[in-house]
């Protein structure tokens, strides 16, 4: 989980955008780093359960993500 969460910090834009919890993570993101962040959290074994964005007009996205399998 921490090779994630480091790639994750490397994006966040805060500290609040970044919540571990119950094996997954919650991530708050602008959309146009979506394409880049997403393929290296697949390679590393994570799946993404729910991405939420609110409107077309807003630039940000909320993701959880949960590990592939369990360890």
């Amino acid at each position: 989980m921490s090779k994630a969460i480091a790639l994750l910090e490397e994006f966040a834009e805060t500290q609040y955008d970044l919540i571990e919890m119950d094996n997954c993570i919650l991530y708050r993101c602008r959309k146009k780093y979506f394409p880049m962040i997403y393929p290296r959290l697949a390679d590393m074994g994570w799946i993404i359960s729910e991405i939420e964005a609110l409107d077309s007009t807003d630039d940000y996205m909320s993701v959880r993500f949960y590990p592939a399998f369990k360890k």
